[in-house]
């Protein structure tokens, strides 16, 4: 089917068509009177002043009907954009993270991200909830007064509650006052770990003492990092933790090293460490967690509640199974 738009343009075109042909046969013809004539003219006249506002008029309903589709098409492609990410966000808190989902984003990557300003507070008993030691906060803390932004506010384990502030002056104001006004807590900022890396291939003749030695001899861009920095400095920057078990290979050995952000930052540029005659691949060590109810990802077993609706579930079905009729 021809559209509005074609079926416009074809009315008009064939609208002056008819008006062209008849202006010629009247002005060719001998046959009329004058007065009548004259009265054809005015009559084409008109009729050409109509052919002209259907025209305008044609233009005008079509630019607007144009514009209507447009913002119609806007708005549908943001509703149905908007429903889908809220399907996304549903999806994923109906499915346990797989291990691939767990992996997928890398806690160490080079790109920045937004630093959070966080105060840790823990109750000294355990057997506090995070509901009550909040309540004491609130009791004894006026944000207000202290002239201190609030950002966020989460309870977690062990009774524990975590509050974002707006910068780092405000959270050692927090720190402060919480300190001197609630006994009954501890509070501090969370401590930043080092970000470790896994080193492979390495020669299993290579003493782990010697280990850290040759791996700041053999490679010239971490030696340039770490010149002139005293033993406790290069301890902070580049350490060993533990020796990987690998039982398929009696070669080679596998260790996982704690470095700076710095210093990872200058590894994994060529992901490769030299020691003596090796060239040691290296990786990032992901921690992942893992959970020992339901043996997803993402989670602990003790904020498990998939575990929790799978045995309500088995034992709906048990206790329809062997239900008395």
């Amino acid at each position: 089917m021809a559209s509005t738009s074609e079926t416009c343009d074809t009315f008009v075109s064939e609208s002056d068509a008819n008006f062209t042909e008849f202006m010629l046969q009247l002005n060719c013809s001998r046959n009329f009177k004058t007065d009548i004539k004259e009265h054809l003219l005015q009559c084409a006249k008109l009729w050409q002043e109509i052919i002209v506002k259907q025209h305008e008029m044609i233009k005008k309903y079509e630019t607007e009907i144009v514009i209507e589709n447009q913002n119609k098409n806007s708005r549908h492609y943001s509703l149905l954009d908007t429903i889908s990410k809220q399907l996304l966000e549903f999806k994923g808190q109906l499915l346990p993270k797989s291990y691939a989902n767990a992996v997928a984003s890398d806690p160490y990557s080079t790109e920045e991200k937004p630093y959070q300003h966080i105060v840790i507070i823990k109750p000294k008993d355990t057997k506090i909830t995070s509901t009550e030691t909040e309540k004491w906060l609130k009791t004894a803390v006026d944000p207000q007064k202290l002239k201190i932004g609030i950002k966020r506010k989460k309870q977690i384990s062990n009774g524990g509650v975590i509050i974002e502030c707006r910068n780092d002056s405000e959270c050692d104001k927090l720190v402060a006052e919480i300190g001197t006004k609630v006994s009954e807590v501890t509070v501090g900022k969370p401590l930043k770990r080092n970000p470790k890396l896994v080193l492979k291939d390495v020669n299993i003749q290579i003493n782990e003492t010697e280990l850290i030695e040759k791996i700041i001899k053999n490679n010239e861009d971490i030696k340039n990092y770490l010149i002139g920095k005293s033993d406790t400095e290069i301890a902070s920057e580049l350490n060993l933790k533990f020796k990987f078990r690998n039982k398929n290979n009696n070669k080679y050995n596998m260790y996982c090293l704690e470095v700076s952000p710095e210093l990872r930052k200058i590894v994994m540029k060529t992901k490769r460490i030299f020691i003596d005659w090796n060239s040691c691949r290296v990786e990032d060590s992901l921690p992942i967690i893992r959970c020992f109810k339901c043996n997803g990802f993402g989670h602990k077993s003790d904020v498990c509640s998939l575990a929790d609706s799978r045995k309500s579930e088995m034992f709906k079905k048990i206790s329809l199974k062997y239900e008395i009729k």
